[in-house]
């Protein structure tokens, strides 16, 4: 404004979709500029330059080629590097272990040995990361020490020592902001946080989706009423559990709403005549938004142990009593989930026949590489950047060559390495965590009128 000098009154719509109702609506409503968000923006824009202009050069002209630092960039490759050392420094530990088929009641389901007269057996916990020393007094199996059990135990009955019962009560996912999208979205699509945002971008702009760029898991009523319809219409009052959500970090931004379908009655996937990609991430953030609307899901925990002779084995088994928001929708993991049996009715002192042992030779691993979906949720645990910057950051680092893409995971290049070397040689205080964390709450200082640019 100081620079343009406008003659006619100059003010600020706000909307977060693109629907006639919300552009009419802010049209209607329109606000002053927040000059205090103007300096932020400013200040920002400053400590950006000064930082990836002052430091890019010179690392270009040490290093001899064209290189560039960035203030979220730089930890981003930090982050990186530090996990490969990790696997670098990772010793690997030899052990095995005894899997059983048991039988009771005609119904097989699998236990695993976990002591032998009373001590335990070595589990992938039992190793320490670096050194690959056994931490702990445990019995660390040889595979013919483990096949050697196996062939004694077929044939013999075990002994239900202790039956222990619980229930395990998980709440849906919160609605998406753009981290959490980028994380989950990249997971269960193969699709890269970049290709995740684009896509995105294009639901926004057809009037699908909500502002794309957020981290607020804020609803509002007008979306909460249109998720309570669809949960009453399609399922029943029962289903149904309204929640509002509040952002857990203090630089949040309120004003924004979750990343949810446009509107005031949702479309369903099959209602859009969305296909390919586009359907297929629209179909997530309504299952996610309708979930974060439901009942809790309620699972019944069993953990069994048997003993026969000096061996001790343990089952645990699950049973959904009750699917709650499971029935739309679940959060997907790097990891691969535990796989959960149903065990049959079991009381102290019932028998279970041993049908099969087998022993099985495991090598510890090391600690996993980030893929794009844990990278993002680490900056955001780390408050380092800003959401929407994420996906960018990425590919500046895969396009700088920093960094390659193997399957899913991150893996740094010698160049990647290289810089980050000299950056921390030289530039310690910039790439440091604590030196971004600190400007983004600086920034926010700023953006609410409590500090100067």
């Amino acid at each position: 404004l100081s620079q343009l000098q406008p003659k006619v009154p100059v003010y600020r719509m706000v909307f977060h979709e693109i629907t006639k109702k919300a552009i009419t609506e802010a049209f209607s409503n329109c606000r002053d500029i927040d000059m205090n968000l103007v300096r932020a923006q400013e200040a920002r824009r400053a400590v950006d330059r000064l930082q990836g202009y002052g430091i890019s050069p010179i690392l270009s002209r040490k290093l001899g080629a064209n290189y560039s630092a960035g203030r979220v960039q730089s930890p981003a490759l930090k982050l990186i590097v530090e996990k490969e050392k990790e696997r670098m420094a990772f010793c690997v530990s030899s052990y095995s272990s005894v899997e059983a088929k048991l039988e009771k009641d005609e119904k097989e389901f699998s236990s695993t040995l976990v002591s032998i007269s009373g001590k335990s057996v070595a589990s992938s916990k039992s190793f320490d990361s670096e050194s690959g020393e056994v931490k702990g007094d445990v019995i660390v199996l040889s595979e013919d020490e483990a096949k050697e059990i196996s062939e004694k135990i077929v044939g013999k009955d075990a002994e239900v020592v202790s039956v222990q019962e619980s229930e395990k009560i998980e709440k849906p996912a919160w609605p998406f902001t753009t981290s959490t999208l980028q994380q989950d979205a990249t997971r269960k699509l193969g699709k890269s946080a970049k290709e995740v945002m684009s896509i995105a971008q294009r639901l926004y702009e057809n009037g699908f989706i909500t502002y794309m760029r957020t981290d607020s898991p804020t609803l509002s009523q007008e979306c909460i009423n249109a998720a309570a319809d669809y949960i009453r219409n399609t399922y029943g009052d029962s289903w149904l559990y309204v929640r509002q959500y509040k952002a857990k970090t203090l630089g949040a931004q309120e004003a924004h709403e979750a990343i949810r379908p446009a509107g005031d009655r949702f479309r369903t996937p099959e209602e859009t005549g969305l296909k390919g990609d586009e359907l297929k991430l629209y179909t997530l953030i309504w299952k996610r938004t309708i979930a974060s609307q439901m009942r809790d899901s309620v699972k019944a925990v069993t953990q069994v142990k048997f003993k026969l002779d000096d061996y001790m084995f343990s089952s645990s088994g699950s049973v959904i009593k009750y699917e709650g928001f499971r029935k739309v929708y679940m959060v997907s993991s790097d990891n691969a989930e535990e796989k959960s049996q149903t065990l049959p009715l079991l009381k102290e002192g019932d028998k279970a026949a041993v049908k099969e042992a087998e022993g099985k030779g495991h090598n510890t691993l090391p600690p996993q590489r980030y893929s794009e979906a844990s990278l993002v949720q680490k900056l955001e645990n780390e408050e380092i950047g800003r959401p929407s910057t994420y996906a960018t950051i990425i590919s500046t680092l895969l396009d700088r060559g920093y960094v390659v893409r193997q399957k899913n995971a991150l893996v740094p290049t010698f160049t990647g390495f290289f810089v980050n070397a000299f950056l921390e040689k030289a530039f310690p205080l910039y790439i440091g965590y604590d030196f971004t964390k600190g400007m983004e709450a600086g920034l926010d200082s700023i953006a609410r009128g409590e500090e100067n640019k």
